[in-house]
């Protein structure tokens, strides 16, 4: 597969790990640049909105700007509701976060 420069894909994962000796298992944002696999991950408590939000925050920071689209799971954080069209109803916080970026 090949991929237009300047896209990019959001998803959230899990990983368990060793924190003082202990399992825990944590969330983890991860925008990737697909047409040159460069990837930016940060690991959460929770999957949340605040993390997501934070994700997004922390990565365009760290890719010093905005992927012209981003690619999108279904995610509750994003999506409110599928509308009969197939058209998505994005929810308050990440239509604010559009709205900023």
């Amino acid at each position: 597969m090949t991929h237009l420069p300047g896209h990019a894909q959001v998803d959230f994962g899990e990983a368990d790990g060793y924190i003082g000796g202990r399992l825990v298992r944590s969330h983890y944002f991860c925008l990737d640049m697909r047409h040159s696999d460069g990837c930016f991950v940060k690991a959460y408590p929770t999957e949340d909105t605040e993390s997501f939000l934070d994700g997004h925050i922390a990565a365009f920071a760290f890719l010093g700007g905005v992927p012209q689209s981003i690619l999108y799971d279904n995610t509750k954080i994003a999506v409110a509701k599928i509308l009969g069209d197939g058209k998505r109803q994005r929810t308050k916080a990440f239509s604010e976060l559009q709205s900023h970026y």
